[in-house]
């Protein structure tokens, strides 16, 4: 039987996480040969279309019920199930959520192989026992920055068990030539300009770019525009 490399995330909503477990499982099947699936929960959104149009498998998983304290041992026991019923033997996951899930599950399922993912500073670590145990159980590290290294750090795994690989970048073809993107917004050729790429949620801090441009432009002789 070939082996069963399973990427989960923690919803098929599109965001940077699920756009790189997208660019990791295509490349994996296509680079590579390998059998790889995208395991997730509701909702249905892009990433579930994006998984379709490429040929990625993919599992719509109820969301199980996990928490912070012991009732997580039921919801991992669930997943555990799973891991085992689709004969699963290589767990990535992307986020905090499916990090815990696949840290408490992957030996009682019977994978072969879960390979801790950390893609943040340490925001889903708080201190609760159940996250000591799901770190204690994995091997094999992996985190995008140095920052999320840290985090890994700072829970006592030592380092010779961490490896840092940077996110992907997939570069489109350009919709539009400098030009016309500043004539469509009205943009002086001449105005310099600066743009933050993040999704709109409190964690990527907006806020802190704001206040810093304001500063930018308060000590500017011509006013630059943000997008």
């Amino acid at each position: 039987m070939k082996i069963l490399n399973v990427i989960v995330v923690n919803t098929f909503k599109l965001g940077g996480a699920e756009h790189q477990a997208y660019f990791l499982a295509r490349s994996l099947r296509e680079d590579f040969n390998l059998n790889v699936e995208i395991w997730g929960f509701k909702p249905i959104n892009r990433l579930y279309k994006m998984c379709r149009t490429s040929g990625i498998p993919i599992r719509l998983l109820p969301k199980l019920p996990i928490t912070y304290t012991v009732t997580a041992w039921p919801g991992a026991a669930f997943f555990a199930l799973y891991i085992r019923h689709y004969h699963a033997n290589v767990l990535l996951p992307f986020t905090s959520y499916p990090n815990l899930l696949c840290g408490l599950s992957w030996h009682l399922g019977g994978a072969n192989l879960c390979i801790w993912n950390q893609l943040d500073e340490g925001k889903g670590f708080i201190g609760r026992p159940v996250e000591k145990w799901a770190l204690g159980q994995v091997r094999h590290f992996i985190a995008n920055s140095p920052s999320s290294a840290d985090a890994l750090l700072r829970q006592g795994i030592a380092p010779d068990r961490i490896r840092i690989i940077f996110n992907g970048i997939e570069l489109l073809p350009p919709q539009q030539n400098r030009i016309t993107w500043r004539q469509n917004l009205g943009i002086s050729s001449e105005c310099f300009t600066a743009c933050m790429v993040a999704t709109l949620s409190h964690y990527k801090d907006h806020a802190t770019l704001l206040h810093a441009w304001r500063i930018v432009v308060d000590s500017s002789i011509e006013p630059p525009m943000l997008l």
